[in-house]
């Protein structure tokens, strides 16, 4: 869709462009973008996001599909979607099923670093902290962090899964991807 004023563009934050650059990259890693169990580890051909929602009572977990086929402006739509359900407790079990890799991030509670706890039969969760300065001076920083099903997915290969967002984020240009 052709935009033409500021008013009519969508509303894009920070986790929008996390969600959107983490589903880009997973893309390419088909074994973090998996599923383990004893019978098999299932590679899916797109990525499923599940993405963490606190609700005060709760915390659910919606899954938008085939987020890496979306652009920014629809991702950041189907996740505002998804956490309005969730919080008004509307949300589906159908539309919390099904998720492929997901994304957990406690960067709004002013949390830094964090393991997230794998959602099995994921194999990968990204945890996302609060972007911060260590000193006045420095560099802005996003701390990252990877749970891994090491069954599903060596060291080396979580580590590329992990540099490669960490770049997407970094690089993404935001008006191509609107």
């Amino acid at each position: 869709r052709h935009v033409t004023d500021a008013t009519s563009r969508p509303r894009i934050g920070l986790n929008d462009l996390i969600m959107f650059a983490t589903a880009r990259a997973v893309a390419q890693h088909p074994e973090a973008n998996s599923w383990f169990d004893w019978e098999e580890i299932k590679q899916f051909a797109h990525v499923h996001l599940g993405f963490a929602v606190d609700t005060g009572p709760a915390l659910l977990v919606p899954v938008i599909q085939s987020a890496d086929t979306m652009t920014l402006s629809e991702l950041s739509q189907a996740v505002r979607t998804a956490i309005d359900k969730a919080r008004a407790g509307t949300l589906t079990p159908d539309e919390m099923d099904g998720g492929s890799f997901t994304v957990s991030n406690l960067g709004g509670l002013g949390i830094h670093w964090f393991t997230p706890v794998l959602n099995p039969p994921q194999t990968c969760i990204l945890g996302v902290g609060a972007a911060h300065q260590s000193h006045p001076a420095g560099p802005s920083l996003l701390p990252l962090s990877l749970t891994f099903d090491h069954r599903a997915i060596d060291g080396a290969g979580a580590a590329a899964v992990l540099a490669d967002i960490a770049s997407n984020i970094e690089t993404v240009d935001v008006i191509a991807a609107l």
